[in-house]
């Protein structure tokens, strides 16, 4: 892989920021109100970084994949957060903690896949 320039450290870091809160929302002593607007901003803040991320990839097929991965654990995350506020309680009470995971093992796949491409 190419070294990165600022603006995608930039845009990795606050994509690091957005999975840190994300993390934090989650943890079971935030009060709930709390943590429900918590995890709101970070699942906008997530996808925000994906889609600036996936429209300035240019080039390389594998940062085209690791941002598309990315952009698809964004909307899961969107759905996410959808259901935590209720929108989808007919499908589920817990359905949000679903797609919690789901976007979850995509963001660890693509982290493994930058990994292994650093070492290559």
């Amino acid at each position: 892989m190419a070294k990165l320039d600022k603006e995608e450290k930039v845009l990795n870091y606050l994509q690091m920021y957005a999975t840190i809160t994300l993390i934090v929302a989650v943890l079971p002593f935030i009060p709930e109100n709390y943590a429900m607007y918590i995890y709101m901003q970070a699942g906008f803040f997530y996808a925000f970084t994906s889609l600036i991320q996936r429209l300035k990839v240019k080039g390389d097929l594998i940062k085209q994949r690791i941002s598309r991965m990315n952009l698809f654990a964004s909307a899961l995350l969107i759905i996410s957060v959808v259901a935590r506020f209720g929108l989808l309680e007919n499908y589920g009470r817990n359905l949000w903690i679903f797609f919690f995971l789901l976007s979850g093992v995509f963001i660890i796949y693509a982290n493994i896949i930058i990994l292994r491409a650093k070492d290559e």
